[in-house]
Formats: C-alpha cells, structure tokens, sequence
C-alpha cells in the first residue's frame, strides 16, 4: 500500500504545480438539475444520473474541476445531493472514482436514500490496483446519508492490491458519516498477497467516521478483512481514522489464501491495523463470525473482535465500547464484553447513550427508520397464500392492508 499511496501523492504535487484550475478541459453532466455548489448542488436523483458521475470522475473530464482552486481537482468543493431512491438492477457497476488520478474528492449528500442491487466485479487502474464500491476511491472529500443495500462487490488485483468496501473501496483524508451497508457481499481477490475488505470502506488512512452501520453482510479476503474495514493505515500525514456511533451486527468475515507466504486476518471490526491507533467511542460489534479457516500453512492467521492484527505497535483505544457474542475476546482492548440479552434487552443501548435506541434485536440509531423487516417477511407470506384454499380470505386481506408505515 505504501507505493500506492506515495504515487497518489506525487499525482497529487503535479496537479497543485502543472494544472491552471480556473480552465477546465470539459464540462460537467448535466445530472438531474443543480449547479454543484453547496447552496445548489447537482441533483442525483436516477440510475442515469449516478453512472454519468462515475463516468464523469472515471473518464479524467472532472480532474480540472477544483471549486476552492486547492489543487486537488476531481470535483473537490463541489456538492451533490441524492434525491431518490436508486435501484442498479442490471446496471454493469463501476465505482465513482477508481485510482490515486481519478478520485472522487466531492462532497455527496445521499439525502437518506438507498441505492440498492449494484453488482460489481470492480475497476482496475493502469498499475493493477483494482477497487469496488459506490466509490472507489474518496479522496480529501465526503460522502454522508447514504444507504446501501443488497450490493454484490468483487474487486481482483492484478500483481496488486484490491480494495472492497460497500460505500467506498478506499477513503484517504475523507469523511462517511450516516451511512450504512446491509445484506450485501464484499469480496477483495489478487494473484499474490495483500488485498483488503470490509462493509464499509475496504481501506482507511485519515478517515472520520460517524454513526456508520453495517448489517448482515458477508465479506471475504484473501488476506484483511473486517465488518466494518478491512484495514486502517493511517501513516500519511492526513490525520488518524476515528470511529465514532458505529457498529457491525450479524456480519461474518472471512479469510483464504493458497500463498504460503500470505496472511489471513480477520476482525469484527477491522481486519488489520497497521502502524495506527484504532480509535473508536461508542461502538460496538455484535455476533460476528470470523473465520481464517482453509488458509495455507505456514501462512499468518489471526482473528480478534475490534482488529484482527494489531501490526508495528498497533494499539486500540476504546472508549465507552462493547462486544457480544462474537465467540473471541482477542484483541478487544478496553471494550466492554456484554451477553446477548444485554444486547437485546436494551442494557447496551442504554449504556451507548442517546445516539442509539434499542431494536428488536440489538441497538439501532435513534433515528433510524422502522424496522420492517418481520412485518414485510409475514406480507410475502400473505400473499402468497391461496386464496381459494381458505372459506374466508378477509381477515388475512384487512390485516395487510393495514399496515401503515
């Protein structure tokens, strides 16, 4: 990772030195309305309208496009606001930004919608470093508000790293805040060694985090991975990852390698930790299931609940954070280990203060939609009923329509 990020930043140097940020090469999409400034912000609002910003970041046209002149380019200073729900059923994905020249540095308001059923096999850049996601790569930028749900990511190397996350692959100097990833599956490959994966972003150097939730998803490696991010680095001199009002429940992780010389590390909440404080308040992580199993011998192998590995001095700081049924207490730090009906009877929510409210099952913000999960389970059930095979259908038929959400 440290020659990717060292050509990132040279990418970065000539852009300050070589560009004149007040041309631009190309003209922005016209998106769904909006001008992209914070007050009008290009307007998301269909399928259409967010494969033209990835196209757009993907293509080299938003490279010039610099609001604050900062010499970052990439639709730094810009703003984007999601006006609707977004559905990518049939849409081959690329991630918005893909590689240390074509980065999304914008700001992105998801606006509380989804955007659901993307299914991706990633984007390699010209150096074989391939990332998957909503976003590839989140560069001296933010995404807040967005919800993803039912993704399908995988992202292959070629002699380099992959990144997978489900809202961004990789998030250098950036920020994710309200945002979630539920029901999804994330999966980072290479040829050889080294490739990183987690519900949230793949890769964290410089990362602020806040009231970030991923839910019943699988994510599988070929060496980090986490239920929330496959790994933290935070040794470039854009401040350190913080975590804070975050949580994974009901995620497995997992780890396979056939190189002998490779490494399987697997976290509930980060898969690896490398040179970095893991620093997280109010979090927790709630029935993880970890597992490094079929990984070469004598390849590394270690699970722990908040870090895999806690690698060159490594340490977690933990503050007012808890675990539950996660099998494991390694490498848990001054986290709090709670039963399960602590964790379902409001005890932990209680204790995580008023950023969360007790769910059916575990703690949820307190803000956070209804949970209509069981009621929309027994509605598909209804309806599949026969209903010449009962006397009278009525009751069945009143009882659903009278859900009101």
């Amino acid at each position: 990772m440290k020659k990717k990020i060292l050509s990132f930043l040279l990418a970065v140097c000539l852009v300050i030195t070589l560009v004149p940020m007040v041309a631009f090469a190309a003209e922005a999409p016209l998106f769904g309305g909006g001008t992209g400034t914070q007050e009008d912000p290009w307007l998301i609002a269909s399928q259409e309208d967010l494969t033209a910003l990835a196209e757009f970041l993907n293509s080299g046209n938003a490279e010039q496009f610099d609001a604050d002149a900062a010499g970052v380019g990439n639709c730094h200073g810009y703003y984007f606001k999601q006006t609707a729900d977004i559905d990518l059923t049939g849409v081959t994905w690329e991630p918005i930004g893909y590689s240390g020249s074509y980065y999304f540095a914008g700001n992105y308001d998801g606006g509380g919608h989804s955007i659901t059923n993307a299914v991706s096999t990633g984007k390699v850049d010209p150096d074989g470093f391939a990332t998957a996601g909503i976003f590839g790569w989140v560069a001296f930028g933010s995404v807040e508000n967005l919800h993803v749900k039912n993704a399908n990511f995988v992202a292959t190397g070629q002699n380099n790293y992959s990144y997978v996350g489900g809202i961004a692959g990789v998030c250098y100097g950036s920020s994710i805040k309200n945002c979630s990833v539920v029901i999804s599956s994330l999966e980072s490959k290479r040829n050889n060694n080294n490739n990183c994966a987690g519900s949230i972003v793949g890769y964290s150097t410089g990362g602020t985090f806040e009231k970030c939730a991923a839910e019943n998803n699988q994510v599988k490696t070929m060496a980090y991975g986490g239920g929330f991010v496959g790994e933290v680095d935070d040794d470039y001199g854009v401040g350190k990852s913080t975590f804070t009002n975050c949580y994974t429940a009901n995620c497995s992780v997992s780890s396979k390698t056939d190189d002998a010389q490779g490494v399987s590390l697997v976290g509930g909440f980060a898969g690896e930790m490398t040179d970095s404080l893991l620093t997280i308040q109010n979090c927790y992580v709630y029935q993880a299931t970890l597992s490094t199993e079929g990984t070469a011998v004598p390849g590394i192998k270690a699970t722990g609940v908040f870090a895999g590995q806690l690698w060159g001095g490594s340490t977690i700081g933990a503050t007012n954070c808890y675990y539950g049924a996660c099998g494991i207490t390694e490498n848990a730090g001054t986290a709090g280990e709670k039963t399960e009906e602590d964790f379902t009877n409001g005890t932990v929510a209680g204790l995580l203060g008023d950023a969360f409210a007790q769910a059916r099952n575990y703690p949820r913000f307190a803000d956070s939609p209804a949970d209509y999960s069981a009621v929309d389970a027994a509605i598909a059930k209804a309806n599949a009923l026969k209903k010449d095979d009962y006397k009278d259908f009525s009751a069945v038929e009143a009882a659903v329509n009278a859900v009101v959400r």
